[in-house]
Formats: C-alpha cells, structure tokens, sequence
C-alpha cells in the first residue's frame, strides 16, 4: 500500500474521532448537564443569597447577610450560625424534582399544599424578585418524598424527604453559639477577676505576654495563648432566658468569676463574660455578657481553665534566651573560679579561662539547654526584705549568658540550699523575684572546668589521612594510601584490607582522656612517655606531617593509661582499652 493511502487512511480516522469526541461524548455530556440544572429547584448561587426565611406553622424565623455576615432578624436580632445556615442552603440549592405529579391542580389539599405548613424563601442579590419561594406540604405515601410546590406555579413535585430535617430547626439552631468573640491573634490585654482579685495580662512591646496586676512579672506565654484559644472555642450550650427579670438565680446579680478582653484592633470598652453558678442539672455555668441581657450556658469544664492564683500565670522559666544566639558564656563558682567559655566560626567553642583549649561544643549545647529548661519549683517572694537570708547577697555562683548583638547578659544568680534534697534559691539578677529551684536541675546545671573542655586528643577528617605509622620498641608498621586503596609499606610490602585502616583511623579520631595526669608534662619518665610502648604519626596531603601520638606507661591500679602527643605537652589519662584496638601484627590489616 503507498504512503499516500495510508496518509489518507489515517487522516479519515482523525475526523472520524473528533466527530466522535465533539457530537458524541461533548454533545452527550453538555446535553446531560443541561437536564440535571433544568431538574434543579433553585438556580441560585450560594453566594449571592442575602435572605432566608422559613416559616413553620406559627414561628417564622428570618436571616439576612450584611457585610459578609449572617444575622438572624426575626424572632430576634442575634448574630447566625454561618454554618447551620451554609447546610441548610446547600440542602435547598442541592435539590432536585423527582418527579411532577400535575402541571395544573385543582385541589392542594391531598398534597398538603392549600396552607402548607412550611414555607422557605430565598433572597439574591443578582435579581429584583422579592424571593424565590418553595412550599412543603405532606409526605407521599411511601414516606420517602415530599410534595412541594414553587412560587407562583401550580405544579406539584416532588423532592427527597430528608429535605424535612433542615426546615425543621428551631430559632436557636440557627443562633450564633460562640459564647466569647474574640480573635486571640488580636488580643493585646486580658483581665480575670475571681471573688474580687484582680489579674491583669498585656502584651509589652516586645509581643511578650507580661504581668501587670497585682505583680509586675512575665507571663506564661504557653497558657495565655492556650487559653485565649479556649475561649475562641467556647461555645454556648443552652440559651436559657433572654429578657431575665433578675439575675439573682443564676449567680450573676454578682458574678463570682469576670473575663475581659480588649483587642488592638477595636476601641472602647472591653468584651467582657460574666460568670455565675453551676446548673449542676444540664453540667454547665451560668453565664451573660456585659452589654446584653441574655443569659445562657457554657460547659461546666471551661472553669478549670481560668486561673486561681496569679502564679499559676506565671513564667515557669528563669531564663528567657534563645541557645543558637549564646556567644558566650561565664560560669563564677568558688569551686571552679571564673570559667569563661567563647563561639568562634561553625560553632566552634573555645574555653578562654581558666585554661584556653577548645570546648566540648556538644556539653555546652546540653548546658544552655538545661539552663533554658530550669523551671521555678516555687516563687519565694516578689519583694525580698534581705537577700542574705537566701544566700543571694553576694552569691558565690553565677551564670552569665551573652547573646549575638546584646550588650548585657542575662545572669543567673545561685544562693544557699533551702534544705536538703530540697532545692537552692535563686534570682535573675537586677530583678528582685526570689524562687526555689530543683536540687535535680542545679545538679544538670553544676558544671567543672574538665566537664566542658574538649577530650578528643586527636580530631582529624578521616578522609584526609593518607599516611600511618605505628612504631613499637621493637618493629615499625608503615601503611600509605594511593588512591583509594592502602597498601602497606614495613615490614614487608602488601595490600592493606581498606576496613581494617579505616576502622583504625576512627579508633584513633574517637580516642578521648578520661582525666589529665599533668598541663605541663615535663617529667616524662614517670608516665612511661620517654620511651612510649607506641608512637602513632598521622600525615596528611602531600607528606604533611599532622601529628604524633605517644602512648606509655598504665597507672598502678591498671585503671589509666597515659598519653600525649609530640606537639603539646598535657598528658592525658585514657582508657587502657584503647591499646586493644591499637594492631601489633601487620598480618591483621593485610587484605
């Protein structure tokens, strides 16, 4: 067959299935569309309706939309439940006819629909007609649909029955429930008056949550927020009496419990809840708003959340800092002097005094992290009359926390220990707060010299390594890289096994002290150091020498082995265990 029929061929199937697509499949989909919208009973859009009235028997309840909210009209002027009225128009717009009965009737009372006894009205704002109106009469013999009619038209159809549950509310299921309008992100001051005491919270102008009544002190940032976000959620339980002609029986004609907020974004007067007696009945506390008269339910369980004591409210924490900002930290204790601790670039810590070595930067991490955990286990007293009888008159030790760009520290201050297992008094010093602290957490926080330097002898990058020598008394083991592999060089030539060079190179990175013997080595016969049982020299690139450890003696009691290396003159207690991951015979790292 030519190439022409063939284009031919296929150029027919082309057309052949765009007219199978465009008349069948589009046309059939377009057509379909188009006979489920001609079933709809509304051909409204949801968000154009401004008015929804429903009438049943004698109540007849109206909602209407104004800047974007819904509020009821009738039978009183409330704020609506946006969502109750969402599902109720999704239910109506959602609806289809079944099927017509008659185009015309004579007669609408077999369908229920002379006076029926529901009737649903919907307003938009896209047209002119005063509503679109649907009445609902009676239930078809098998229960399962409604007879309704449409505005003006004498036709009957039907709908599904479960049409009824939505049209069956009661003004109240078309209420706002939400008890406290508040945005918690908009809160700047809050109030809690309980039997008269006062406690006042505001935002400072750093955003923090702070105490100004009846103490002057930080706030628990955690429960402030949590609870404004409980309040948010409050919802009513129960609308008991809207026009109460006293408020005696509801515990309200003096409310035992007061909530006020004021937001930064509204002027005047405060929302403010008051709160009185149980309905030990329905499980909830009576409640009303300042500037209305209503009085409803909200859920007993609310309560606890309200605050009892001013300390309850209270900043747990002593220190308020953020770890990854510490650029330096001083620890003053008379068991350990002035320990200053310094970060250099890639946060690398470097002990300045009393000795100036690098610091174990993992031990400093874990240490600012518990001294930003320390938690207050009681507040001693806001106005102390003399800091002496808490050991705090001149405290002994100290802590003093340095952060990027302040010029100040933040200090922690240690006194005497209240009694044992107890706890110590502290203070974060120019405040006058005095607290208690665990005896646990000052124990976390209780650190020596030793403890925060560096231990690590030897710390190279692995990978840079390319050159090992372990020399004995009595023989030497020589291994060099070429490429990727290690091959050793004395006492005899061979291929080195790659895991068992790398293995060693790690024991050797890994090595730590578990004490010091000596900082200035310089009796070296007393360690076994003038003639080492092994010398390990490590080099680097182009023959670069990186270092030299030397191993000697072991301490009496087996307990230590010294060590140094050939640049710096500490010698070091390790562990003697070390020596076992250290090779003696070459066959061992032959590969």
């Amino acid at each position: 067959m030519s190439i022409r029929k063939l284009s031919l061929m296929f150029l027919i199937l082309i057309l052949l299935g765009s007219y199978f697509y465009f008349y069948e499949i589009k046309r059939k989909g377009a057509l379909q569309k188009a006979e489920e919208a001609g079933k709809k009973v509304f051909s409204l859009k949801k968000e154009d309706i401004v008015e929804l009235k429903l009438k049943k028997g004698d109540k007849n309840i109206v909602c209407r939309k104004g800047d974007g909210n819904w509020n009821l009209e009738k039978p009183l002027q409330a704020p609506a439940d946006s969502i109750t009225i969402d599902a109720v128009l999704s239910s109506l717009l959602g609806l289809s006819r079944e099927r017509a009965i008659e185009d015309k009737v004579a007669d609408l009372s077999p369908y229920g629909l002379k006076d029926p006894d529901i009737e649903v009205v919907l307003k938009s704002n896209k047209d002119k007609v005063e509503g679109h109106a649907l009445y609902v009469g009676d239930k078809n013999p098998t229960g399962s649909f409604l007879y309704v009619r449409q505005g003006n038209n004498p036709e009957v159809f039907l709908v599904p029955s479960s049409l009824e549950a939505d049209l069956s509310k009661e003004v109240n299921d078309f209420r706002d429930k939400t008890a406290v309008k508040i945005n918690p992100h908009e809160i700047q001051k809050v109030e809690f008056i309980r039997d008269g005491q006062q406690i006042r919270c505001e935002l400072d102008q750093a955003k923090q949550w702070t105490i100004v009544e009846p103490i002057k002190y930080r706030a628990n940032e955690a429960k402030i927020k949590d609870f404004l976000d409980k309040v948010r959620e409050l919802k009513i339980k129960e609308f008991v009496d809207e026009d109460p002609k006293e408020l005696n029986p509801y515990g309200l004609d003096h409310p035992s419990q007061e909530l006020a907020f004021w937001s930064k974004n509204k002027e005047g007067s405060p929302v403010r809840l008051y709160l009185g007696m149980k309905d030990e009945g329905e499980k909830g506390v009576y409640a009303k708003h300042s500037d209305k008269k209503n009085v409803f339910l909200v859920e007993e369980g609310f309560i606890t959340y309200l605050p009892q004591r001013v300390e309850e409210l209270r900043d747990p924490y002593l220190l308020r800092f953020d770890p990854e900002k510490v650029i330096k930290l001083g620890i003053q204790s008379p068991a350990e002097g002035n320990i200053i601790c310094t970060i250099e670039h890639d946060h690398n810590w470097q002990l300045q005094a009393p000795v100036k070595v690098k610091a174990d930067a993992q031990e400093i991490d874990t240490l600012l992290t518990n001294l930003k955990e320390l938690k207050v286990k009681e507040f001693i007293s806001d106005e102390p009359k003399d800091l002496q009888e808490y050991g705090l008159a001149s405290a002994q030790i100290s802590y003093n926390i340095w952060e990027k760009n302040q010029k100040e520290p933040k200090t922690l201050l240690l006194g005497k220990e209240e009694s044992p297992k107890t706890g110590f008094y502290a203070k974060i010093e120019n405040q006058p707060n005095i607290f208690l602290i665990n005896q646990e957490d000052v124990k976390k926080i209780t650190k020596k010299v030793f403890d925060l330097r560096d231990k690590s002898i030897l710390a190279f990058e692995v990978s840079d390594i390319n050159k090992i020598q372990l020399r004995y008394p009595d023989k030497e083991i020589l291994l060099e890289k070429e490429g990727d592999e290690w091959k050793l060089l004395k006492p005899q030539e061979a291929k080195a096994k790659y895991v068992k060079v790398l293995d060693l190179l790690w024991e050797l990175n890994g090595l730590k002290f578990k004490d010091i013997a000596s900082e200035q080595g310089t009796i070296l016969p007393e360690y076994g150091l003038d003639k080492p049982q092994i010398q390990i020299t490590l080099w680097k690139g182009k023959g670069e020498s990186w270092g030299t450890l030397l191993l000697g003696a072991t301490t009496p009691d087996k307990k230590y082995l010294f060590a140094k290396t050939a640049s710096h003159p500490t010698i070091y207690k390790v562990s003697p265990d070390f020596l076992k991951n250290i090779p003696t015979d070459p066959a061992g790292l032959q590969g």
